[in-house]
């Protein structure tokens, strides 16, 4: 039948015509009798003739190539049978292999049976486990050997296959969150080999947030709306100026998977997000902007994705698809996930020529990875700290696997950062694209990574290309059965870089070219051979492997860095005193802590920045390197921020170090929870000495994890829902600078002083001075803390005249934000009061702070006076005089005291007028120690900075500042 065709094929072109009119010819020629007949009949003939020659020459030539193409066939059969030998050992291994893998793939099944059942009677298939522990041990190691066998093929069965991430999964997924929660859940135990509980976080989302108030509520309703919930959510905001924390409150509505922390002063994006990164305690991390959103599944199809390559450990995370939408678009206007288009389905150093993957909130990250690079350049304030992180991550190596879907959305907003400072961000695109080229500083090398990319990004494009070429060659090396053409071929792959390129390249079709050259086959004999090629490419393979196998190991991470000495000061005071002790030691061996973004402006990054030139570090940075210090040295008072320094410094070892003087400058309160040191020491010798001593410990690495719930408390400590009035503060900021200023308390001792002289003073008056009749003039300054004077107060308060008056954000609303009494002068500004020192449930209880930017928030202290010493030194008073400061409370015996509040029931004997907290009044317990406490704080913090504090009241027993006479001082 095929040669009936092949005629047919033959006749049915140009040549039927010929052959019918020859046949015409023939036919007129022998049935006519002229002359001319034998002519007609030869003319008939001679095209037949031609046909029958160019038949008879293609012929020729078909057998000719069938004859070539058997000698080929014969001459790459010879070669094989050359080689079978050498081969029957490889085709040996690999039917082992094969009945392996059959063995797998049975157990597998098994496993995946046994899991369907257990998953429909989750509850029945516990308690028989319980009842099966005792009696079946042997079963269980069986099972347990088996689980880890097939934990890749558990892993395909629910759509996370590593060979093809863009393959459809088999598995139906399902939406119910508790569901999907328990199979992410159940898919990590039997990844990871570990014991889950059910409500273990298995992710931390980091929320940076500022000034996102109109957006911060949709973020979080997709984060509570994702159909894996085993997550803990940390919104870091950094030092919003609007109400976005208040919303973020408002949209959390108690669900304890999230928190809440703030930095005490604006810091950055890149300080935010390594602010969550310090604070995260799971395997995994992600990012979310506060002015984005994840899609349901977000969480849920990452996490699964990145369990798939559990045992690739140079894969550093996975990355979903970003939709990018307008401003305008809400979590609700989105349909959800959809099908994502990969420029590539992974992401390393090479693809990716220095240019940023994607955006920040793609990827889902181990987080032990992140932590050992030390997360975001908090240097970088303007864009492109994600693209210089991801580029750090894959020039060690690292590398980033995709995600079949779009995850998450991306707002384009009219006045993002990118679009306010276009000049700065192309700088640093700039910056980060000329880096790649240039060789890596050793400085910046990262050890216990998975390759090094030391050199400029072009040659390893020319390695890649070179082994590109190699892996081409490879058979025909092999088919000249010289052991030197092939090991020469092998010696040109860098065993090393072997893992790096074959993420890139198509090794098998490589080596299949070679082979194919090797034998001189056309791609049918190819596949004719394939039974004994694929041999011969499984060989090439594994000899690949087995040269990269030992090269290609991560090795292991450097040891803890230990300094000898880490100074840890809260305030201004106490840098001075630091820097001073630092300098006692020997070059390189102490490391200053900035703590300014968790603890609030207290004057020790100026102090830091102007008189250290030695190792500095923020809190950040300090925690995220894992790095410890044999001696930790503190001074009291600080807070849990260095609290928790002191804690995970004494878990690595560490000795822990108090400066003291005698007296104490500040006197330590009984009721603060603050850690304690180990020891006290008051001079500079003797802690050079423990430092020395020291040296015989061999610390350990400590926690890098920094408790969230701790910061989250101190982050309800200044109202967050009632923002203060940072840009009029600020027109107050040294405002006095070298001038001097009078606080005027409310004693009775007010009385024997001539407060005329007070007129063209610079004057603080508080609370009840509107009961001073002796002052005729308009003080310059009014402050009010205490909520019990503005209630009862209110009316004669908005009708007092001063200058300015200041007031705590949580009256705003009482007393109107414009709202003033006729005669009154000048306005009202609204500063934040951190109410942590009051606090009970406050890390910060009892714990003595001192604001040097009222801008930001000014901290009680058991006293309106420390409220004022505080707005004193930032509006630049060189000098502060105190006057009415008694320091001497009387608590009648016909007072009503319920807990810390007391009612009065006569005239008030404490005060400089009968009526100012006289009948049916209410005050609070003085606390005079705690006051005292502030008080020692102040006097400090004056004198660090060359300013005094004095007392200029008639009288009175408070002791503390040098004593100056009113009537010396003021003239009038």
């Amino acid at each position: 039948m095929t040669h009936l065709k092949r005629i047919v094929r033959f006749y049915a072109s140009w040549r039927l015509p010929v052959v019918a009119v020859a046949f015409v010819l023939g036919y007129i020629g022998l049935v006519t009798d002229q002359w001319w007949s034998p002519l007609v009949v030869l003319a008939g003939i001679v095209p037949l003739l031609g046909i029958y020659a160019l038949t008879a020459t293609r012929v020729g030539d078909h057998d000719s190539a069938l004859h070539q193409q058997r000698v080929r066939l014969g001459a790459s059969e010879d070669r094989l049978g050359h080689a079978e030998a050498r081969d029957a050992a490889f085709e040996r291994q690999i039917d082992a292999a094969n009945k392996r893998i059959r063995r797998s793939s049975e157990s597998t099944d098994k496993l995946r049976k046994f899991s369907q059942a257990a998953q429909a009677n989750a509850m029945a298939a516990g308690d028989t486990a319980k009842a099966a522990q005792s009696s079946a041990e042997a079963a269980e190691k069986t099972a347990k050997a088996a689980r880890k066998q097939a934990s890749k093929a558990e892993a395909l069965a629910v759509g996370i296959s590593a060979a093809d991430p863009a393959k459809p999964a088999g598995a139906k997924v399902s939406s119910n969150p508790n569901v999907v929660t328990g199979q992410v859940m159940s898919l990590y135990g039997i990844v990871t080999e570990q014991a889950v509980g059910p409500d273990m976080p298995l992710v931390t989302v980091v929320v940076p947030c500022f000034n996102e108030s109109r957006f911060i509520g949709d973020a979080i309703a997709s984060l509570k709306a994702q159909t894996f919930a085993n997550f803990v959510a940390v919104i870091v905001d950094d030092k919003s100026n609007d109400d976005s924390v208040a919303k973020a409150f408002a949209a959390i509505g108690g669900d304890e998977r999230f928190h809440v922390v703030r930095h005490a002063i604006n810091s950055g994006l890149s300080a935010a997000r390594n602010t969550g990164l310090r604070l995260a305690d799971t395997p995994y991390v992600c990012f979310l902007d506060g002015d984005d959103f994840f899609h349901r599944d977000n969480l849920a199809e990452r996490v699964r994705h990145l369990l798939g390559y559990h045992q690739d450990l140079a894969v550093a995370g996975v990355y979903s698809g970003i939709e990018h939408v307008d401003e305008h678009t809400s979590f609700a206007d989105t349909d959800g996930s959809s099908k994502a288009k990969h420029r590539a389905w992974h992401y390393d150093h090479l693809n990716t020529g220095g240019d940023c993957p994607f955006n920040c909130h793609a990827p889902l990250l181990r987080t032990e990875v992140l932590t050992s690079f030390g997360g975001f350049d908090e240097s970088m304030r303007h864009g492109a700290e994600d693209w210089e992180f991801w580029q750090r991550l894959m020039r060690h190596g690292y590398y980033f696997r995709g995600t079949p879907n779009i995850l998450a959305v991306y707002r384009q907003k009219a006045a993002s950062m990118v679009r306010s400072m276009p000049g700065e961000h192309l700088a640093e695109a700039e910056r980060l694209l000329r880096r790649v080229h240039e060789p890596l500083a050793d400085a910046d090398i990262v050890a216990g990574t998975p390759y090094v990319f030391s050199e400029p990004l072009g040659e390893y494009e020319y390695k890649l290309k070179m082994t590109e070429r190699v892996l081409s060659y490879l058979g025909m090396a092999y088919m000249t059965e010289e052991d030197a053409q092939l090991n020469s071929a092998f010696d040109q792959i860098d065993p090393e870089f072997w893992p790096v390129t074959k993420r890139s390249l198509n090794t098998s079709a490589l080596l299949d070219s070679g082979i194919r050259r090797g034998y001189s086959l056309d791609p049918v004999g190819f596949r004719h051979l394939s039974g004994k090629i694929s041999p011969i490419r499984d060989a090439l393979s594994e000899r690949l492997e087995a040269n990269a196998d030992e090269a290609a190991a991560i090795p292991e991470p450097p040891p803890t860095e230990v300094v000898e000495a880490l100074f840890v000061p809260e305030n201004a005071a106490q840098t001075k005193a630091m820097i001073e002790a630092a300098n006692t030691l020997g070059d390189g061996d102490a490391v200053i802590l900035d703590v300014t973004s968790a603890s609030g402006a207290s004057g020790v990054s100026e102090l830091i920045g102007d008189e250290w030139e030695g190792d500095r570090r923020s809190l950040n940075s300090w925690a995220l390197s894992g790095a410890t210090a044999k001696v930790v040295v503190v001074q009291w008072p600080y807070g849990p921020t260095t609290s928790a320094v002191i804690d995970r410094a004494r878990e690595g070892g560490s000795t822990i170090v108090e400066l003291v003087e005698d007296p104490a400058p500040v006197a330590r309160l009984e009721e603060s929870s603050s850690a304690v040191a180990d020891q006290q020491v008051d001079s500079y010798g003797d802690l050079a000495k423990i430092i020395a001593a020291a040296d015989t410990l061999t610390p350990t690495e400590s926690a890098r994890s920094y408790s969230v719930d701790v910061a989250a408390l101190a982050a309800v400590e200044e109202y967050p829902k009632l923002p203060g009035d940072i840009t009029e503060l600020e027109q107050f900021h040294n405002k006095h600078a070298g001038e001097r200023c009078v606080i005027i308390g409310n004693g009775p001792s007010l009385n024997d002083l001539d407060l005329t002289r007070l007129r063209t003073e610079n004057t603080i008056g508080v609370n009840g001075i509107f009961y001073a009749e002796s002052i005729t003039f308009p003080l310059s300054y009014y402050v009010v803390e205490d909520t019990s004077v503005m209630n009862e107060n209110l009316e004669a308060i908005k009708a007092y005249g001063a200058g300015h008056k200041f007031f705590p954000t949580i009256y705003r609303k009482m007393y109107g934000e414009s709202e003033t009494e006729e005669g009154s002068l000048g306005g009202v500004t609204f500063f934040t009061m951190n109410r942590g020192f009051y606090a009970k449930e406050s890390p910060n209880f009892c714990v003595p702070r001192f604001s040097t930017d009222a801008s930001q928030r000014l901290f009680c202290g058991q006293s309106v006076t420390i409220i004022n010493l505080q707005l004193a030194y930032y509006m630049g008073f060189s000098e502060v005089y105190l006057i009415g400061m008694d320091f001497s409370y009387t608590i009648p015996d016909s007072a009503k005291v319920e807990g810390d509040l007391i009612t009065s029931t006569e005239d008030d004997v404490n005060h400089f007028h009968k009526d100012y907290f006289g009948k049916g009044k209410t005050w609070k317990d003085p606390k005079l120690d705690r006051v005292m406490n502030n008080y020692q704080l102040a006097k400090v913090m004056f004198e660090a900075d060359g300013r005094a504090i004095y007392n200029a009241t008639a009288g009175g027993k408070l002791e503390l500042f040098e004593r100056r006479d009113f009537h010396d001082v003021f003239e009038g």
